[in-house]
Order: C-alpha cells, then sequence, then structure tokens
C-alpha cells in the first residue's frame, strides 16, 4: 500500500491539494491553536480559522524534512497504519485470538475502508480521524470486559482527540458506535443507569478535549446554512 500510494502520479483529490495549500501557508505564518490567518490561495483567498489542525499541522511539520508532496502523502500513510495497527487491537479484543485479529486487520487493510477513502476525493482530514475509530471502539470493549474505569477515559481521549483531525468521523462513526456497544450490552441486565452514566462520561470528556474545534467547525456549518 506504501509504495502504491507513495508513487501514485497523478495524486487525486482536491482535499489532498488543499492540505498541500494549508500546511504550506502554515509552515510560512506559523501559529498556535486555533489557528487564523488569511489563506491567500485558490481564487481570492479566505480568512482561515476553522479547518482539522492535526492533518495540517503534521504535514508542515513534515514538509520541513521532505517536499510538501511528500510529506502530505506520509501523513496519509502513517494515519493509514495506525488504522490497520487499530483493526488488530480492536478484533484481538473482540477474538481474543491473535491469529484471528492478525487475519481480519490485513483483510482490513486490503479493503476499500483504506484505498478507496484516502484515494476518493483525496479527503485526507477525515481518511486521517477514522484511524481513531478502530481504538476507540477497543478500548470501549476493553473497558466492557475489565470495568476499569481507564479503558473507558482512554476511548473517550481518542474520540475527542479525533475531533482535532476532523469532526465528521467522530459525529457519523463513533457516537452511534459507543451508543449501540453500551446500550445492547445485557451482561448486567439493563443496567440503564449505569449505561447513561458510561455514555455522559465519555460525552463530557469528549467535549472537553474536542470542544473549540467542534465548537468552530459547528458554528461555520451553521453559517454557511443559515444567512442572516
Amino acid at each position: 500500500i506504501l509504495r502504491w500510494y507513495m508513487a501514485s502520479r497523478p495524486i487525486w483529490g482536491v482535499d489532498f491539494f488543499l492540505t498541500v495549500n494549508l500546511a504550506s501557508v502554515l509552515s510560512e505564518n506559523f501559529t498556535l491553536l486555533p489557528y487564523k490567518f488569511w489563506n491567500y490561495g485558490w481564487f481570492g483567498g479566505w480568512p482561515q480559522f476553522t479547518y482539522p489542525f492535526l492533518t495540517i499541522y503534521m504535514t508542515a511539520i513534515f514538509a520541513r524534512f521532505w517536499d510538501l508532496v511528500i510529506s502530505a502523502q506520509m501523513v496519509a500513510m502513517t494515519f493509514s497504519a495506525i488504522f490497520i495497527l487499530g483493526c488488530y487491537f480492536l478484533f484481538w479484543r473482540i477474538s481474543k485470538n491473535i491469529i484471528v485479529a492478525a487475519v481480519l486487520a490485513v483483510f482490513a487493510a486490503l479493503s476499500g475502508g483504506v484505498y478507496q477513502t484516502v484515494t476518493w476525493a483525496g479527503s485526507l482530514p477525515s481518511f486521517s480521524a477514522q484511524a481513531a475509530f478502530p481504538w476507540c471502539l477497543g478500548f470501549y470493549i476493553w473497558f466492557k470486559d475489565s470495568s476499569n474505569l481507564r479503558h473507558l477515559l482512554a476511548s473517550a481521549l481518542i474520540a475527542g482527540i479525533s475531533i482535532f483531525i476532523h469532526p465528521l468521523v467522530f459525529m457519523t462513526y463513533i457516537v452511534p458506535a459507543v451508543i449501540i456497544l453500551i446500550f445492547t450490552n445485557f451482561e448486567k441486565g439493563l443496567a440503564i443507569f449505569s449505561k447513561i452514566k458510561q455514555l455522559t462520561i465519555f460525552v463530557l470528556i469528549v467535549l472537553v478535549i474536542g470542544l473549540p474545534q467542534f465548537y468552530t467547525s459547528l458554528d461555520f456549518a451553521l453559517q454557511s446554512v443559515v444567512k442572516p
């Protein structure tokens, strides 16, 4: 996968070049979170302060050592590796069998979940954010098996960090999956109050971590829909 992707020419995707553009601007006008500057790219430029942070920062940092385009590709492959390892971790927590987990992780690596999403529209931020998905579920399943609060906190921490990569994956995949896992667990009966407590802890931690980015993204989306 690495050899195929790094050698691809031309590279597909609008968001790939948007990532390169923003990383170039950020490297020339480096600022800490939340960054606000005038993006002079594309047609007339625009004020930039709502785009996902971590992929842009990583690309800008990598670009200090390598070509900017290569740096963006390396970021995509880094998150690919994190995703595949996360799949192995998730399948291992479910199956308790390293061979089954390894085989399923290889299937996931060769699936459209990797090669289609990394090239379809080149949406690198949302592609990168999906790496958090299996880790988040894996730690929650570990919490379900162990009742160790630290595993629930780790799941929520990863979910919160994913918002800073791209909030879409958190809203469309992580939240529904965690809710399903919580409320379809009947090992201790209905235990409604316990399940509500778990979900509340999870959501509060995620909001504490990801609220700055989630708030700006939601505000930007509402401004795009609701015109004064």
